[in-house]
């Protein structure tokens, strides 16, 4: 159970982001989004997935997880500690970057303690995130994805306590 709430740009603190490990143009692009809200006085915690063993140009800090396919059991659950942690913490907002959702990130989005949950308008989705953001599969990279999220967040107007 969860309480969803609507956060802006502005009233984020926390943020929690998911992505693929595929290439090392999305991981610093993934690592300078981190930089730039870090800026802002964000604190983010990012979860890459890896899909192939040989990728050496990521690099793990205490806010950095990669977990791979033989950290999660047969009905893909994580079986280690640091991805359990990732699910466990709350974040004010939760981003799913990856292209292709499948059970990781349906699992992920329905174990994340976060207020307000956004990902690609794709496949089904809408029953797991709050917020989704289309992008034809032709113009999709990690960086219009982004772009988008920051836009869509800036537009937010919250209404002051």
């Amino acid at each position: 159970h969860r309480s969803k709430e609507v956060h802006n740009i502005e009233s984020t603190k926390t943020i929690g982001l998911m992505f693929d490990v595929t290439d090392e143009a999305t991981w610093k692009v993934i690592n300078r989004f981190s930089n730039e809200m870090k800026k802002m006085g964000k604190e983010v915690l990012i979860l890459g997935r890896k899909r192939t063993k040989n990728i050496d140009f990521v690099i793990t800090s205490t806010n950095v997880i990669v977990c791979e396919l033989e950290d999660f059991n047969f009905w893909g659950i994580p079986k280690n500690y640091p991805i359990g942690n990732f699910f466990n913490r709350h974040y004010d907002i939760l981003i799913d970057t990856t292209e292709n959702p499948d059970f990781y990130s349906y699992y992920a989005s329905v174990r994340t303690l976060a207020d307000f949950k956004i990902a690609r308008d794709k496949n089904d989705n809408e029953k797991y995130f709050d917020f989704l953001i289309k992008l034809e599969d032709e113009d999709f990279s990690v960086l219009s994805f982004l772009k988008q999220t920051l836009h869509y967040l800036d537009l937010i107007n919250l209404e002051k306590k």
